[in-house]
């Protein structure tokens, strides 16, 4: 399984190719000791462009709050970027 981030400073952290940083040194710690319990799994720089629906999605969570389950549907405001991810050039109206 494969974490793909635009922050090239916490894969840096995170490989040990970097000191860690105090003030998420806790954070850090936690998505370690997930890891290693998920089994094979890496972390990985991305182009941000990559990760615009996990932006999206984020900025809306923080914006709005709450908890949120898509089983199938997602939501209109998501559309175009998860289309663009997969190269399909659909407009939602």
């Amino acid at each position: 399984m494969e974490v793909e981030t635009d922050s090239k400073q916490l894969v840096a952290m995170l490989h040990g190719d970097m000191q860690t940083d105090t003030s998420i040194d806790g954070i850090l710690h936690d998505i370690k000791l997930m890891a290693s319990k998920v089994g094979q799994l890496s972390f990985s720089l991305v182009n941000r462009r990559c990760n615009a629906a996990a932006h999206l999605v984020a900025a809306h969570v923080a914006r709005v709050g709450g908890e949120f389950f898509w089983d199938q549907l997602w939501p209109e405001w998501l559309f175009d970027t998860l289309a663009a991810d997969v190269l399909i050039p659909i407009r939602y109206q």
